[in-house]
This record gives C-alpha cells, structure tokens and sequence, in this order.
C-alpha cells in the first residue's frame, strides 16, 4: 500500500502541491447544486461535468479497459471484467465485511444522523503540477459533502492522506488517448470538521483499473474508476453532527475525475515533461 501524502489543516499541503489558485473555487458551502451528469459544481466553468472532458466519460468507462467492471458481490479473482482481488482489510471482498469488522455506533445517548453523506466533490485550491519521474495525485482537498436529504455543506478544518499515481503505458482509441495508470492503495483518508458544525471520517482505497482518457490535442480529460469503503466511523464528533457515507463498509462506488490542463495537451510525450493541471473530483456514494 501506498503511503499517500498527508495534509494537516486545510490550507497546508504536503510536497510541491503548486502554486496557482484555482478560478472559481470556494468552500462548496451550503446551497450548492448536487453534481450529476452534465451539472456544474464547482462554481467555475471549469467545474462543468457536461463539456468536452464530460463527454469523454462514457468512452472513458469503455476503455476503463482491460480491467472493466467488478465482477460483483465477491469480486473474485478473474471474475467478470478480469479484476483480481487484493483484499482490502476489513473487507474480504467487494461487500463482504471480515467477521467483527463492523464498527457499532459508540455512543449509546447519541443516535446518529439519519441522513448520510450521498456524494463528495474534491478540488484542490491550487494547481497541482506533475514532474517527470514522480507520481501524479490520486484525491485533492474536500470541497462539498451532499447528503441524501438534499442539503449539502462545505468542506472545512480537518487532515486528510492522498494517494498517487504513475504512468504505465498508453493507448490510442480513434482520436482518444488512453494513459493506463498504476495507482496505490489509498484513495484518500479524510477527516473533515466543517470548522466543528458537521463531520465526516472515511478512507477509500482504490480497485481495479485507473486509466485517464482524453481527446488527443486538448487539455481535457476524465478518469473513471472505482474506489472501495473501507473505513466510515466518527472520529471526534460522536454525535448527530457526524454523517456515514451512504454506501455500506466494503461497497464499490464510481470516482470521476475530470483534468484539465492549464500547460500542456493530451498526447504521447504528456508524461514526458512537467505540467500543471486541476482534477475536479465526484465519488458518487448512493447505493448503486
């Protein structure tokens, strides 16, 4: 497993984490817009899941490629899509919690909230910048949370791990690009306290294929991919201000990532100079 980086309060970043600020982005706070395909979030024009970098997203899945879709319940080894199994403590498989792995509630005099945490938007505050013979970041700082009543709030103080990733080799579709990645283990860990008022505490780890597709030539690109629960437990909040996620400990949910890149296009030698990029980030954690 990957060590990821880590990032204390939001605002600190660990390593070279750019140095530009991103248009248009804020705290997500409440009123935002649930993100959904072809809705825009993020508060820019950038943010907008229904361009050109949006579109690729079904071709992206296509070629989400040789490793395709989990094989389901168990996710065994060689099963439909080819995925193999690395198990994932506390889970043995997708869905399958290890015996005595479920963490109850803790609390006994404080029922939790009802409502559960539907989708997470992750946008980092600053360009991210990619260099020749390093990794390229997997998450990015919490933006919004959106829960299955309908309101949303903002990511506020908290710490947070990332995971990276690197190039493996590449594919051309027609006029799309294909950068099959090599990824770690982590995801992202992340413990958000919305400056006290609300709280999250979950980690992801990554499953089967990360491959990013974009439009030869241009600066837009998705990934689509798919990320495992296997962490969602209060961390300081052990009250009705803490949210579970609404996807189940050990359950597959899709991630969508769209990148665009402020130097630089999608081509052949993209890995093979530093560039500077944004990655606007969907977990869609509703029961799939």
């Amino acid at each position: 497993m990957g060590a990821g980086a880590s990032v204390g309060a939001v605002g600190g970043f660990a390593g070279s984490r750019a140095h530009l600020p991103v248009a248009g982005n804020g705290s997500g706070g409440e009123g935002g817009a649930e993100p959904s395909t072809g809705g825009s979030f993020f508060g820019g024009s950038s943010g907008a899941l229904g361009g050109e970098a949006g579109a690729l997203g079904g071709e992206a899945g296509a070629f989400g490629g040789e490793g395709g879709a989990l094989g389901g319940t168990g996710g065994a080894s060689g099963g439909t899509g080819g995925v193999t199994w690395t198990p994932h403590a506390p889970c043995l498989a997708v869905g399958v919690i290890a015996p005595g792995a479920s963490t109850p509630w803790p609390n006994p005099n404080a029922p939790p909230n009802p409502y559960t945490i539907d989708t997470i938007t992750m946008q980092p505050w600053y360009q991210d910048t990619y260099a020749p013979q390093t990794r390229m970041w997997m998450g990015s700082f919490g933006n919004a949370y959106f829960l299955s009543d309908g309101s949303s709030w903002g990511s506020g103080a908290g710490s947070a791990s990332y995971g990276s990733m690197s190039l493996d080799h590449i594919t051309h579709h027609g006029a799309l690009i294909a950068y099959h990645m090599t990824v770690d283990s982590l995801f992202v860990e992340r413990t958000d306290y919305d400056s006290g008022d609300h709280s999250a505490h979950f980690r992801l780890e990554t499953l089967g294929d990360w491959t990013i597709i974009g439009e030869f030539g241009t600066p837009s690109g998705t990934l689509v991919g798919q990320v495992i629960v296997t962490m969602d437990e209060p961390a300081n909040a052990v009250d009705g201000r803490f949210s579970y996620l609404s996807s189940p400990l050990c359950a597959a949910v899709p991630v969508t990532i769209n990148y665009t890149l402020v130097s630089g296009v999608f081509d052949d030698r993209l890995f093979d100079n530093p560039f500077d990029y944004v990655a606007q980030i969907v977990i869609d954690l509703k029961p799939h």
